[in-house]
Order: structure tokens, then sequence, then C-alpha cells
């Protein structure tokens, strides 16, 4: 053999290698990307099982700090969460929202109003479980994989 092919085996040699490790980094940064998801996803449904306790148990007297705390978390939610489920989360901050604000309005108040803020409460009582469950069944589904 000639010099010429040594270089050409030593060549393929590395071009191999090089090929095996990309393969390998491209697995690992897939696994890291989905352990950040997750923790992110954790974090979502964390704070949404936090402002859900304070909706149900409160109800019509939840308080703008827990409705704060979940704002930028709701913000996240449109980024970290499938379409449907982000949609769901970011109605029920809005519903909240509306509890909240119509909890400090001045009497008298418009019945509109009044009655904008029962439905809400409503929707907050029919719906938090249901997206808590989702949200969980979400993060159970990354850990299982």
């Amino acid at each position: 053999m000639s010099t010429s092919d040594w270089i050409a085996i030593c060549a393929l040699t590395v071009a191999a290698l090089s090929a095996a490790i990309s393969l390998y980094v491209l697995r690992e940064t897939r696994r890291a990307n989905r352990l950040v998801l997750l923790d992110r996803r954790v974090a979502i449904y964390e704070a949404f099982k936090c402002l859900a306790t304070e909706a149900l148990c409160q109800s019509e007297m939840l308080s703008s700090e827990e409705l704060h705390a979940f704002e930028p978390h709701a913000k996240a939610a449109a980024l970290h969460l499938p379409t449907q489920l982000a949609a769901e989360v970011a109605a029920f901050y809005e519903d909240c929202g509306t509890v909240v604000w119509a909890r400090g309005l001045r009497e008298p108040a418009d019945d509109e109003y009044v009655l904008k803020s029962k439905r809400a409460a409503e929707r907050i009582h029919q719906n938090a479980l249901g997206i808590q469950d989702r949200l969980l069944a979400l993060v159970r589904h990354a850990t299982a994989a």
C-alpha cells in the first residue's frame, strides 16, 4: 500500500468517527431539550395548581397577588404547551383576571359586570381540575418516556 492509500484510510476512519460522535451529540442534545421542556412544563403545572387551588377555594374572593404570580407561566404556556392546552390555560387565566377585576368594582356595580364575573367564576370551577389533570398527564407522559 502506498502512502496515499494510508492517508485515505485514515481520513475515512476520522470521517466515520466524526459521524458517530455527531450522532451521539445529536441524541444527547435532543435529550437535554426534552429535559428543559419538561422542567418548564412542570413549573407551569405547579403554578397552575396553586392558582387553581386558590381560585376554587376563594372563588370570587381571589386575590390579585395569586393572579400576578401566575402571569409569567401563562405567557410561557403558549410556548411550551400543546396549542389546545395552552389556549385552555390562557382562557382560565383570563377568567381569573375577570374575577379579580370585578371584585375591585365599586358599588353600585353594573349588573352586566357582575354577571360576567359570575360566569367567569363558573367556568373556573368547571375547568380548573380538568386542565390540571391534562397538565399532569403531559408531565407524566414526558417522564415515562
